[in-house]
């Protein structure tokens, strides 16, 4: 799937969302690439398999190279955010629900 994307580290530009699973407990897992050169820019979801999710739910990188990336998914309409967060260390990792996966 193809998207408009932007982030504080990613200008503008048209990405292809790849969506995969995490093959120790077949969570989604999704990369941003570059639709044209089909570079990966960033992964943007996050595996912690001690945190429960409901069906449908992920967790999405959204801190240090990956700042940004939950509110270029949010303005895409790929995501929405639940309002819940997982603390890990020194950041917060959001929960999402997936609206568009392919």
């Amino acid at each position: 799937m193809q998207i408009e994307f932007e982030s504080k580290y990613i200008e503008k530009q048209t990405v292809e969302l790849v969506w995969e699973t995490y093959q120790n407990n077949q969570r989604d897992r999704l990369s941003i690439v570059d639709a044209e050169t089909k570079e990966s820019l960033v992964t943007a979801s996050v595996n912690l398999p001690e945190i429960e999710l409901l069906e449908g739910e992920m967790l999405i990188k959204d801190y240090s190279e990956n700042e940004g990336v939950l509110l270029g998914l949010v303005n895409a309409g790929v995501v929405e955010h639940t309002g819940k967060e997982v603390p890990i260390g020194y950041v917060t990792i959001p929960i999402v629900k997936i609206l568009k996966q392919k």
